[in-house]
């Protein structure tokens, strides 16, 4: 039998578990005696299998059967009985037993019974982890090679645990890393993935109309409410909602959030009737909510309900090893998106990559390699040069010095001969630098302004003149947020 493995006994005979203790001396046996105690001591072990008698002194065993696979499905159990019965063989089997023997057990088959039930908990678990792994990169925008640095392990862990949960996340990092897709995957995982995935990025929403949009609201509720609308809490009821910048949420509609989080229903905008809703709630935030509720913009209880389950998705910069693979991974799915042969890079190109500190993260890295595919053209190998300009706009803390930089641009100057206009010639490069930043803070007016160096008032003058829209420019980047 497999040594180490732990198995959960639950039968009221004393003399049996006595033998079956012997039988398993080289394993770890938990003995439950009751239907109670085997309850307790599946939920605090997490055994690898369990031995069940059908007949308990406070319990019968196929409900306990049923209450043991609604807390962990995949740990096998085998059910025992004092008789053979083809009816309540059938109730086990279909209740999700393993196996059924009936008592005297064969000492021989129940050995083999063991192992085998073992090797199918560890073999499920096994694919399990595969297929959250090779998930977890397709979410992340990695593809599916395998995730190799401790701290997307531990992700990967974190998020295994709570898919099949009720409970409510929350999602932390920078913009960037894949808050968007990992929201989706925990969706995809979950009992909730026939229902409605709903996402609601809060810095694209017009403060105005937000809690018509959330909450819905009826007709004639406003002025313009021609008719009732039902919002996105109740389009995702039975399913998953996805506030993305939570943080950004105005300090009226947290109220409203916090009841739906506490009492699961909420009132209709223009309503007096409550409207029941079963959702789950999963955020993200790039902001320390912490910090706002001292600040007084976040209430510190709507805090408390969201921060429930926190998950820190971590940065490139501390993920340096997966570089090369994410490379490799990008140049792989650009050339073959745009029908090209897969182009190779060059050291110094590499050396380059690993060597800037990302602060867009996945999203700017995939964008930086798309940009050199484009600058290299016909040329297989991907070089340095390639990326030059890419760098020059999308971060101030690259290595290249200011001088070098003036350079570069002056490169770029137009050609003055002709009829030159300068208004129409800077409005073009105001309304590229400010397209760039917005689609890499994910049309985040707030952020974009920081990055820009400017107030927020002065980006939505200058998006107005240009005739840009956030939402427009949302998602350009391929690895959402």
């Amino acid at each position: 039998m497999n040594d180490g493995s732990s198995v959960l006994i639950i039968d009221d005979d004393t003399h049996l578990q006595r033998a079956w203790v012997k039988l398993l001396k080289n394993n770890t046996v938990y003995q439950a005696f009751t239907y109670s105690q085997g309850v307790k001591l599946f939920r605090e072990k997490e055994p690898d299998m369990v031995l069940l008698d059908v007949v308990l002194p406070d319990g019968s065993g196929l409900d306990l059967l049923g209450e043991l696979k609604g807390i962990n499905s995949n740990i096998p159990i085998v059910v025992i009985t004092g008789r053979f019965d083809m009816s309540v063989a059938a109730q086990a089997v279909k209740g999700g037993a393993y196996d059924f023997l009936s008592k005297p057990v064969n000492i021989e088959k129940l050995k083999v019974t063991i192992t085998r039930a073992i090797d199918a908990s560890r073999l499920a678990n096994e694919v399990n982890r595969l297929r959250l792994e090779s998930t977890l990169g397709e979410s992340l925008g990695l593809g599916s090679f395998i995730v190799k640095s401790k701290s997307l392990q531990d992700v990967m862990n974190r998020l295994g645990a709570v898919a099949p949960m009720q409970t409510t996340v929350l999602l932390l990092g920078p913009s960037g890393v894949g808050k968007s897709r990992l929201a989706r995957m925990l969706h995809q995982m979950s009992s909730r993935k026939d229902g409605a995935f709903v996402e609601v990025n809060m810095t694209t929403m017009n403060e105005g109309v937000l809690e018509s949009q959330l909450f819905g609201h009826t007709k004639g509720a406003f002025t313009g409410a021609t008719k009732e609308t039902e919002g996105f809490f109740l389009s995702a009821d039975g399913g998953t909602i996805f506030l993305d910048e939570i943080g950004e949420i105005p300090k009226n509609i947290q109220v409203k959030l916090l009841q739906v989080i506490q009492d699961r229903m909420f009132y209709p905008v223009g309503s007096t009737k409550p409207v029941e809703v079963d959702v789950r709630i999963v955020a993200a935030t790039v902001q320390d909510l912490r910090n706002l509720v001292s600040e007084g913009k976040f209430r510190q209880d709507l805090y408390y309900r969201i921060n429930v389950f926190p998950i820190l998705v971590p940065p490139l910069t501390e993920r340096k090893n997966e570089i090369p693979s994410l490379v490799q991974h990008f140049i792989g799915r650009i050339c073959r998106r745009e029908g090209i042969p897969v182009k190779t890079i060059s050291p110094d190109f590499l050396q380059t990559i690993v060597n800037h500190e990302w602060p867009g993260n996945v999203r700017e890295l995939e964008n930086a390699i798309e940009y050199a595919i484009t600058v290299a053209k016909d040329r297989l190998e991907l070089k340095e040069k390639d990326l030059t300009g890419f760098r020059i706009i999308s971060s101030e803390s690259d290595t290249s010095s200011s001088n070098q930089k003036g350079k570069d641009l002056s490169d770029q100057l137009p050609d003055l001969s002709g009829n030159f206009q300068l208004d129409s010639y800077m409005d073009d490069i105001y309304k590229k630098i400010i397209s760039y930043a917005l689609a890499r803070e994910n049309g985040n007016l707030s952020r974009t302004s920081k990055l820009l160096g400017i107030t927020r008032r002065r980006l939505s003058l200058l998006m107005n003149r240009l005739d840009l829209d956030s939402s427009s420019t949302k998602g350009r980047p391929r690895t959402d947020d």
